[in-house]
Order: C-alpha cells, then sequence, then structure tokens
C-alpha cells in the first residue's frame, strides 16, 4: 500500500493526489473493500451505469441517503406532469445527466465529510479519513427503507387518485 492507500492504482506517472485516501475510504465504506471500478470513475469522471438504470436505488446503497430522497421526491413531482410522454422523457433525460453526475457527486460527497470530520474535531488526516470510510460504503438496509417509502407514496398515490376520481365522477346534488 503506498502512502495514499490506494495500492498503486493512480494514473500512469504512478501520482496520486492527497485526496485519493478520502475517496476510497467513502468508496470501500467500513469494510474495506474498494471497488476499483467506482474508485477510478470517482476520481477520474465517467458514467455511472448503475445510477441509470437504478437511480435512486444506487444512491441509497452507496449511502447517499438525502440524494436519494431529493431523486424520489422530483419523481414523485414528475409524475403528476399531464403528458406521459414528457413525464418519460424528463425521466430519461434525468437519468442520463445523473449518470453523468454521479461521480463528481460522490467525489464532492467526500469532501464534505472530510470537511466534517474537521468541523467535528479530527486531529489528524488519519482520523477524518476514518470518519469517511465510517460513512462510506454500501447499504441494503438504505435499499430496502427507500423501497418501502416508494410502495408507501405508489399506495398514497392510488388512494389520492381513486379519492380524486369518485369525487369528480360523484352526481353533483342542486338544491335548484
Amino acid at each position: 500500500m503506498d502512502d495514499f492507500g490506494t495500492n498503486g492504482q493512480g494514473g500512469a506517472e504512478g501520482w496520486v493526489p492527497p485526496e485519493a485516501d478520502r475517496y476510497e475510504a467513502l468508496v470501500a465504506g467500513p469494510d474495506g473493500a474498494p471497488d476499483w471500478t467506482l474508485l477510478g470513475k470517482v476520481r477520474d469522471g465517467g458514467f455511472s451505469w448503475c445510477t441509470f438504470f437504478l437511480g435512486p436505488l444506487y444512491w441509497a446503497y452507496r449511502k447517499c441517503y438525502a440524494e436519494a430522497a431529493v431523486l424520489v421526491a422530483f419523481n414523485v413531482l414528475a409524475g403528476f406532469l399531464p403528458e406521459s410522454f414528457l413525464w418519460a422523457l424528463l425521466s430519461l433525460v434525468t437519468c442520463v445527466v445523473l449518470g453523468f453526475a454521479f461521480p463528481y457527486l460522490y467525489r464532492w460527497r467526500a469532501d464534505r465529510l472530510h470537511a466534517k470530520a474537521f468541523a467535528q474535531g479530527a486531529a489528524s488526516e488519519r482520523e477524518a479519513v476514518a470518519y469517511v470510510r465510517a460513512h462510506g460504503g454500501t447499504s441494503w438496509v438504505g435499499v430496502v427503507a427507500l423501497l418501502a417509502v416508494a410502495v408507501a407514496l405508489a399506495c398514497a398515490e392510488v388512494a389520492l387518485t381513486g379519492l380524486v376520481a369518485s369525487t369528480a365522477a360523484a352526481p353533483r346534488v342542486s338544491a335548484f
């Protein structure tokens, strides 16, 4: 393992930027087994097919819970668009944009966690990286929780749609 904890996975020259530790820590998480493909994308950019196909589920799996919640809220609000074609087009564009944006947003998350560690009193770089590692990795609990929220939202939407449809179809009774 080299000075930056990347097992020599740096560029062609072998140089690795100082922030590589926090990126590896976020990707690896507490179990310490990084996904080298994702780590490369986080460091160098690229397209995340997992984000493209799985969207908020992948973000929840990667412990990006706030980001996943924003995506779910966006999808729920986009579902109220009157044109189904417009909703489908907006969803596709969103998936493509997020596929390209995920590595950069994930790197930004690592930088924010790193800064938060020092704000909370980390005395050394090693402690800050340990903080990032503790908040990184993957979580199936996040995926299950997000699926439960999605099912609850779908049930609420069906109930509200049925309620609106039943009141709209009800005959109006007039006093005149």
